[in-house]
């Protein structure tokens, strides 16, 4: 289960950050007038929102998930669609706690774990270090995008 999370981190917290740049792209309070200002300012805040929003969905993302997952677990006695439907409320409310922000990471999260759990018996340790490189790909290119305007 262990590895299904931290792979279900990896996509989550990229297409969170996504996300979340397209909704406030203007993280520094700069001015925005056209397209290619909201591109950049795109661009720039990725790099700090994958900072912080790749170890909340660690830390607090797993153990809720977790938590969720066993909870429904317990109190469907194990009937499939139930248990789909407790884990997605409690998934939901464990995500309401900073409201839009961790809920943009809470529905991802659910979905993403739910389809990794059906190829759960395939997944190796192997593939949960290969999918670090996903958030660790896009700072990196969003980290060189912002130096070279900077150069530039």
């Amino acid at each position: 289960m262990l590895i299904r999370k931290i792979i279900t981190v990896s996509i989550t917290s990229t297409i969170c950050s996504i996300l979340i740049g397209i909704i406030q792209p203007n993280a520094f309070g700069e001015e925005m007038n056209t397209i290619s200002d909201f591109l950049f300012l795109f661009v720039t805040s990725q790099v700090l929102y994958l900072m912080y929003i790749f170890p909340a969905v660690l830390i607090y993302g797993v153990l809720t998930s977790i938590v969720s997952d066993k909870a429904a677990e317990l109190i469907t006695s194990k009937r499939k669609r139930v248990e789909l439907s407790v884990s997605f409320i409690l998934h939901i409310s464990f995500g309401l706690v900073l409201q839009l922000y961790s809920l943009l990471a809470a529905i991802p999260f659910f979905i993403t774990d739910r389809l990794l759990r059906r190829v759960d018996p395939y997944l190796k340790w192997q593939y949960a270090i290969y999918s670090l490189a996903l958030p660790g790909i896009w700072w990196t290119l969003c980290f060189v995008v912002t130096f070279m305007e900077d150069i530039f």
